[in-house]
Parts: C-alpha cells; structure tokens; sequence
C-alpha cells in the first residue's frame, strides 16, 4: 500500500507501518477492504490523500469485478 508513495523517507514509512500494525490493519487486503480516511489521522496530510484516493480507486475497481 506504502508503494503509493515512492517517495516516501524511510522514517515514515517505518512510523506508518507500525502505526497501522497497531491500530490492527496487519494485511493489504484488510486495509483496502476496512480503512477509513479517520484511521490515517497520524499521516501527512497528503500522503493520507494519496493513499485514500488510490485505496478508493482500488474499491471501485474490486465492485467492477
């Protein structure tokens, strides 16, 4: 999910890994079917975009199937 965002600094990637680890969000298919925008309040606010809006891309195109 975090390779939506390449450009991303080690750090975070370490910090929002671990935070969604936490919060219970332990696989790629859990987090695509479950997050909500509320979950990423700990993210930057335009990673937080990226992410929901290609986890969004990724719902519409799982209900096209």
């Amino acid at each position: 999910m975090l390779s939506q965002l390449p450009h991303l600094k080690n750090e975070d990637v370490s910090t929002y890994t671990t935070k969604l680890q936490e919060l219970g969000f332990d696989s790629v298919a859990f987090i695509k079917e479950e997050l909500l925008d509320e979950d990423l309040q700990f993210m930057k606010k335009a990673h937080r975009r990226v992410v929901m809006r290609k986890i969004s891309k990724d719902r519409a195109e799982s209900e096209v199937k």
